[in-house]
């Protein structure tokens, strides 16, 4: 069994069926960070072996396939990956694996993409994750991911490289989910040192089905970034100090 931040959450049955209606038609998840993610990774990928690292009930990873994907699905929750297996028929190669422990199991310059959505938030350390996801990728490979915005965070975002432990509390859910927060530094300083490239650093942004749909969150939503969404090349050879800046932007979607 697990001891990773929130496994008995994620893994008890009721919350993961709630979870799951949920997020395939919410406004946070459906309109706002899943497209605004998604949107980092290229529309076509046909033949390209794709890791959706956390898959969660695997709502993505069906989404990877339909553009064409080999998928591996890993999560540490043995009944995300159920619903993973259900949603998808079977059709995905679908794995309980907890990110914290590494991914020994993978292959070495196996996968072409590695999409991670709102999962780092609850890995213990990012520097051996991204040197695991580095490993994994082929040279020039991508990776997608998104997390809570460092903006938010309980720590100072100026500092040079600082996490904390918290507790959230998700009142839709009643349940408690404990997490890390950190400052965009640590973030980036796990991706420098793990030889990736940020090409793309976005701001989500809700789009035009979450005005219509929801207009209450979408007002909310425009306030402020809740979420960021990075896109990074595996540069493997590369020194730091070759690789280029990332460049900000927002996404509208």
């Amino acid at each position: 069994m697990s001891q990773s931040l929130s496994y008995q959450v994620y893994s008890d049955r009721e919350f993961v069926q709630q979870y799951e209606d949920s997020i395939l038609n919410n406004a946070w998840n459906a309109c706002y960070e899943r497209p605004s993610t998604l949107s980092l990774v290229p529309e076509n990928l046909k033949d390209q072996n794709v890791l959706d690292a956390g898959c969660g009930p695997g709502v993505v990873s069906e989404i990877l396939l339909e553009r064409g994907a080999m998928v591996t699905a890993v999560d540490y929750s043995p009944e995300m990956i159920k619903r993973t297996l259900l949603r998808t028929n079977g059709k995905v190669d679908a794995r309980i694996l907890d990110l914290n422990k590494g991914l020994g199991e993978l292959a070495s310059s196996s996968f072409d993409v590695v999409y991670c959505s709102l999962v780092i938030h609850y890995i213990d350390d990012l520097q051996q994750l991204f040197s695991e996801f580095a490993r994994v990728l082929k040279p020039g490979g991508l990776f997608v991911f998104s997390t809570d915005h460092p903006d938010l965070a309980a720590v100072d975002n100026r500092a040079e490289d600082l996490q904390v432990r918290n507790t959230v509390r998700w009142d839709s859910f009643n349940v408690s989910i404990e997490l890390y927060q950190r400052s965009w530094n640590h973030i980036m300083k796990a991706l420098i040192s793990n030889s990736f490239e940020p090409g793309i650093v976005a701001n989500a942004r809700p789009g035009e089905e979450c005005r219509v749909r929801f207009p209450k969150e979408y007002n909310q939503l425009l306030q402020k970034p809740y979420f960021i969404c990075v896109r990074a090349i595996c540069r493997k050879g590369y020194r730091s100090d070759e690789m280029s800046a990332a460049t900000q932007r927002d996404i509208f979607l």
